[in-house]
């Protein structure tokens, strides 16, 4: 019995110090809310999210609902060229995206926010978030995502191939926790062989 009560203190710190303990008195009846978080939401942020989308969408996952936002950002501002190009690119069209400020009236509809620096985090933090993560180290181990703003189109097509990489693993991520369900489960497997 006491090895039990071990593996359940345990378990709680791991809960607390993710931030997933938080996620457990959440409303499952309304979709997971992430929101992707840079400076003023016209570069990396509004690629993250384009990725996001995406990949729910080629998944087939529901259930999740996938925003961005910027700690600086003016609301209504278009994605940066620069930004749209590189989506463009992919295959992902950022010409609608408007940018939106992450304050805490947008903070309190998120179960996650995900950060592109440790400076985003800081901010979002500042401004009440409790379950905020730098989506780098949310996933694995990284760094910043460096600001493309201003840059040639190499630098904003590695800061979206980046990005791509980081948000493949968070929406893995999400989904291996419980939140999202598939509309096309898996079909069981047929039998191998001829007979």
């Amino acid at each position: 019995m006491k090895h039990w009560r071990i593996l359940a203190v345990i378990a709680g710190l791991w809960l607390i110090m993710t931030g997933l303990d938080d996620y457990f008195d959440r409303d499952s009846s309304k979709p997971f809310e992430v929101a992707f978080v840079c400076t003023g939401n016209t570069c990396r942020s509004p690629m993250a999210e384009a990725v996001a989308r995406d990949l729910l969408a080629k998944k087939g996952i529901r259930g999740i609902r996938v925003r961005s936002a910027g700690v600086m950002a003016g609301n209504g501002q278009p994605a940066s060229s620069g930004a749209v190009w590189a989506a463009a690119e992919a295959g992902l069209d950022l010409s609608a995206h408007e940018s939106t400020y992450l304050g805490p009236d947008l903070l309190s509809d998120l179960d996650l926010v995900l950060t592109m620096s440790r400076s985003h985090l800081r901010a979002a933090e500042a401004m009440g978030a409790e379950n905020a993560f730098l989506l780098s180290e949310w996933v694995g181990s990284g760094g910043d995502v460096s600001d493309p703003f201003g840059a040639p189109s190499a630098v904003y097509a590695a800061t979206f191939n980046e990005i791509q990489a980081w948000v493949e693993r968070a929406i893995d991520r999400i989904v291996q926790e419980g939140y999202g369900e598939s509309e096309n489960p898996p079909s069981p497997s047929s039998p191998s062989g001829d007979g």
